[in-house]
């Protein structure tokens, strides 16, 4: 493929040196000399092409992290940025890309920009800026590109698809009736544009529902499909969202590991993303941190398992640690597994009506012993049987799995240290949301689909890393160092 000529290292533009007119250390320094000593041989395309040249991926590349990183990311608004913002016209030389070669790039290039990420920190871990030591992990969720109003129930599944192949079978007897007048060969001459784009439009919302009725889903939306029906923190209703997730390093803020998912929750989240860091930067963190959403036996004992101490606190603890004030509780609450008293001479739990609960058996899940409890009385006269955890109206006798790391995730937070690690969580990480959603107003992805959501969120997070790696790194050492 042909490229347009750029040769960033001519320093001249319009008779004066731009460095005169952005204030010294502008971002856009730092991205133009980050930029250049990125291995980015991925993008060009070393094939011939007839047409017009190309502009040079370091053009696109540079304007998609300084737009991202300062809340422009539409293509649109980046082309018009490039005819009239100096420091978009400093990044590309006086070259003015179309909003359309903007975002062909940016979808064409989508897997190379999203290995650029981790490619970035391993240069901030090189220099030993980033050490990943403690990592923190927490999730968001950002609007699909989807109105709701697009979104069909499943109750009215079949009353679509039946409209659908009637009106598809009309279709095709009006094609035939057709063929016979124009020739079959010049149908398409004859046919409006829009008839043939509302029939394209029909087939798809077909396969939309016919799919959606397959995985029984409750329902789906018609413009994005692969969006799922999430409940925002400040919101009261669901709308079509993807699952933003960030692993942050906490000594520097900056985002070491991020993906965008189709998961309404965190919970099975917690793997995926420690394996996404020692997959992508060869390092096995000592501490990782993250809120209750996160927490599942199974998930913080694999983490234990490797060594590496989790503070991450189950939904009852976290309940605990919020509440202002313990008076709060109330003499009708549910009992918890807390509040079963084990008598280690015995080695039974005693309940609060003073029951006691011998050990029946133990089973291995994984690399952990679930010890059985059983109560030996009969629970069914029970003054307090409803307040009882899990516990069955058919139910006769009280029955506790004791799971090792539960067990150790509530002596854990009984320590000042896990408290204050848990506190300090919140303020490192939730500040980087605030910033996406508030400072750049980033509330709805551009892009639609699972894949135009993650390379978004991977332009979203480079961003932020260079606006955090320009406070670290001097912009005249970037070359020298990296190499």
């Amino acid at each position: 493929m042909n490229y347009r000529d750029y040769q960033p290292q001519q320093k001249e533009l319009f008779g004066y040196r731009p460095e005169d007119v952005l204030e010294e250390g502008h971002l856009a320094f730092f991205i133009d000399e980050m930029v250049e000593n990125l291995s980015i041989e991925s993008f060009y395309d070393r094939t011939q092409s007839a047409g017009n040249s190309a502009y040079d991926p370091r053009i696109m590349l540079k304007l998609l992290f300084l737009g991202y990183a300062i809340g422009i990311t539409s293509s649109r608004k980046l082309q018009h940025q490039c005819q009239e913002n100096l420091a978009f016209i400093y990044l590309t030389r006086g070259q003015k890309p179309k909003f359309r070669a903007i975002c062909e790039f940016r979808i064409k290039h989508s897997e190379n920009i999203k290995e650029l990420f981790p490619q970035m920190v391993q240069i901030a871990q090189k220099l030993n800026i980033v050490k990943i030591g403690r990592l923190i992990l927490d999730g968001t969720k950002i609007r699909a590109n989807a109105s709701s109003k697009r979104t069909v129930k499943a109750e009215k599944y079949d009353d679509i698809l039946k409209s659908i192949e009637g009106y598809l079978l009309l279709s095709k007897h009006q094609d035939n009736e057709e063929d016979l007048i124009y020739g079959k060969d010049q149908i398409d001459n004859y046919l409006p544009k829009e008839i043939l784009s509302k029939t394209n439009r029909v087939e798809r919302l077909k396969e939309i529902i016919q799919q959606a009725k397959k995985n029984q889903l409750k329902k789906v939306n018609a413009t994005d499909p692969e969006a799922k029906f999430m409940k925002e923190s400040q919101a009261n209703k669901k709308k079509p969202s993807y699952n933003v997730q960030i692993a942050v390093d906490s000594d520097t803020g900056v985002i070491v590991a991020c993906k965008a998912t189709d998961s309404t929750n965190d919970n099975e989240q917690l793997e995926p993303m420690v394996n996404k860091v020692i997959n992508e930067q060869d390092i096995i963190p000592q501490k990782v941190d993250a809120d209750s959403g996160y927490y599942s036996n199974e998930s913080v004992g694999a983490l234990e398992a490797q060594h590496i101490d989790t503070c991450i606190p189950d939904p009852v603890t976290a309940n605990r640690l919020h509440r202002s004030n313990s008076n709060a509780i109330t003499n009708h609450k549910k009992y918890t597994q807390e509040d079963f008293t084990y008598n280690t001479e015995t080695d039974a739990y005693i309940c609060p009506q003073g029951i006691t609960l011998s050990h029946q058996k133990s089973y291995k899940a994984g690399q952990r012993t679930i010890r059985i409890f059983r109560s030996d009385n009969n629970c069914t006269k029970c003054p307090d049987r409803d307040k009882c955890i899990t516990m069955s109206k058919k139910a006769k006798y009280k029955t506790l799995h004791i799971d090792p790391v539960s067990i150790m995730t509530k002596e854990k937070f009984k320590q000042d240290t896990y408290k204050k690690r848990y506190k300090e969580r919140s303020w490192i990480i939730e500040r980087i949301f605030g910033h996406f959603k508030k400072n750049l107003r980033f509330t709805q992805f551009n892009l639609r689909g699972l894949r135009g959501a993650a390379i978004e969120t991977a332009l979203l997070c480079i961003g932020y890393n260079l606006f955090t790696l320009q406070h670290w790194l001097p912009i005249k050492e970037i070359g020298h160092l990296v190499k």
